[in-house]
């Protein structure tokens, strides 16, 4: 699966001044409109292969209507999640050619709408896609199955929220006052995706528009919240794989979290249940985003705990709050691609797994020495394979496996 990434999240495109000439890759200026521009790319998520074919990339820039605002209705953007609520200010369509890195997307909105909404203090986002019956012919590596419905060929995105607004500053007497985005905190760093699980709704998460793999969504996460979408039995089955005592709490911990894809994910499906999240301190911020985005008070609750597999470098505090802790559910999702981390993940798995635990291994298999980690956890752990779904058979071998201890 290929990911639309932000290089650049939405800003405003200044207006060449009388003596610059404006570029080829600029937009003409024009005082009756705003431009507001953005870049991506089209990779792999880990970013270490480009898309290599052709295919028409949209853009849209909307705001999600308010009963109070004053900016008249406009039509309804088309690709929405909410299309109830959405309106379409400004789109455009380019054309990601093969050989490209990078890709700019201008979008032009009339000034006298811009200055309606930076007056009512509208938030507005933007949001890439491309269709996939564009994109059928130029990516023929994946493909739709009756048991499992694929997540798109490619993952589109959204902005997190920003708004338009003026500055007075530079300006003189003959000149309007420059437009300017501005958004919530450290919200510019961030953009947002939304997978879908079926029956159990849809997670929204976060991620860093970086290039730190902790922080971005990796494909196995996605990939499990696809299969578990595809139908009731599907999500009844794997549970019933993870949980045989229904009447007692459980206690989920997820080792490795990033963004938190799984740990969250089920949370959403196994109600009555703690659920800790953890990683290293660096990611923290993504976990917590995304554990607020996502909190509902009257599900389970969710928390995020720094932790790293070489225990050596945690407080005892923290290796207590997860050490210590019978946990009937740990979670390990893409853990398993980096060799030099085998020995330490496998240690730290060994502590954690009690005699009733079930182990979640949820991974891309990116080369053959993965494997390893199964052998290390058989020797160390005694651990048999209890159950696999194989969730995409060809490019990307993303799978599930649940272990147990074995007695």
């Amino acid at each position: 699966m290929y990911h639309i990434r932000f290089l650049k999240v939405p800003y405003i495109v200044p207006p060449p001044s009388n003596t610059q000439q404006s570029s080829s890759k600029t937009p003409k200026a024009n005082a009756g409109e705003i431009t507001v521009s953005t870049k991506i790319t089209l990779t792999t998520e880990l970013g270490e292969n480009f898309f290599y074919g052709s295919v028409p990339v949209r853009a849209e820039i909307a705001y999600r209507q308010n009963a109070n605002s004053s900016v008249k209705k406009r039509k309804r953007a088309g690709s929405s999640k909410d299309k109830a609520s959405s309106i379409l200010l400004g789109e455009t369509t380019a054309l990601w050619k093969n050989g490209m890195r990078a890709l700019q997307l201008d979008i032009s909105i009339p000034r006298k709408v811009v200055e309606e909404l930076a007056a009512d203090n509208v938030q507005i986002f933007e949001r890439v896609f491309i269709n996939a019956t564009d994109a059928a012919d130029e990516c023929p590596l994946f493909f739709e199955s009756d048991d499992v419905p694929l997540p798109p060929t490619f993952f589109e995105i959204e902005s997190m929220p920003f708004r338009f607004g003026q500055n007075d500053a530079g300006s003189t007497p003959k000149q309007k006052p420059a437009v300017t985005i501005s958004y919530k905190n450290d919200d510019s760093l961030y953009v947002k995706r939304h997978v879908e699980m079926g029956q159990s709704g849809t997670l929204t998460l976060a991620e860093e528009i970086g290039d730190s793999m902790a922080k971005h969504l990796w494909d196995s996460g996605i990939f499990l919240c696809s299969y578990l979408r595809a139908s009731k039995a599907n999500q009844e089955e794997f549970i019933s794989q993870l949980i045989t005592d229904t009447d007692r709490k459980q206690q989920i911990l997820e080792i490795g979290c990033g963004c938190g894809t799984v740990g969250i994910a089920l949370s959403k499906l196994v109600k009555n249940s703690r659920v800790l999240l953890t990683d290293l301190d660096s990611a923290k911020e993504v976990a917590e985003r995304n554990i607020v985005l996502n909190q509902d008070r009257s599900l389970t609750p969710v928390e995020f705990l720094p932790f790293d597999w070489d225990t050596s470098q945690n407080d005892e505090q923290q290796n207590a709050a997860v050490l210590d802790t019978q946990w009937d559910i740990v979670v390990a999702c893409d853990c398993t691609y980096n060799p030099d981390s085998f020995t330490s993940l496998t240690d730290v798995l060994k502590r954690l797994i009690g005699a009733d635990t079930k182990l979640l291994l949820v991974h891309k298999e990116r080369h053959g020495s993965e494997n390893t980690v199964f052998e290390m956890l058989e020797q160390k752990n005694v651990l048999k394979l209890q159950w696999r779904q194989l969730l995409e058979p060809t490019a990307v071998k993303s799978r599930v496996d649940i272990l147990v201890h074995q007695s």
